[in-house]
């Protein structure tokens, strides 16, 4: 299962994420939480690490949907993106790919669901 969707970006992560936080709202997303990981490891284990932040990406009305399917789709809610700088000093986004965990969940009921999300994830990535 190819389980990332990721793109490349000429910008340091710091840009990435404020490009995200920028056009979020254009594709009827919010930012839920934002995560600066490199500053987790300083704190909690006194060790550097390269810029590298996961923001949660949510559309409430999608969420909804999938969430009247199965009460238990929660669990993969909300979308994740992480940003990190890569050996040139570039930032890249991974988005974990929801459609295909929903694909492998084999339920018709989000089929039509899954088409959608493909497609502002699309877009969104497009965007970037």
């Amino acid at each position: 299962m190819n389980y990332a969707l990721s793109k490349n970006l000429d910008c340091s992560v710091d840009e990435a994420v404020e490009r995200i936080k920028a056009l979020a709202p254009e594709h009827q997303l919010g930012v839920v939480y934002e995560l600066d990981i490199q500053q987790t490891i300083q704190n909690k284990l006194g060790e550097d690490f390269r810029p590298y932040r996961i923001l949660g990406l949510c559309n409430p009305k999608i969420a909804k949907d999938a969430l009247e399917k199965d009460a238990d789709f929660g669990a993969l809610l909300p979308c994740a993106v992480a940003v990190h700088e890569t050996a040139d000093g570039k930032a890249r986004l991974s988005f974990y790919n929801l459609p295909a965990i929903v694909e492998a969940i084999g339920n018709a009921a989000f089929d039509d669901w899954n088409r959608t999300v493909i497609q502002k994830m699309q877009g969104f990535m497009d965007a970037l």
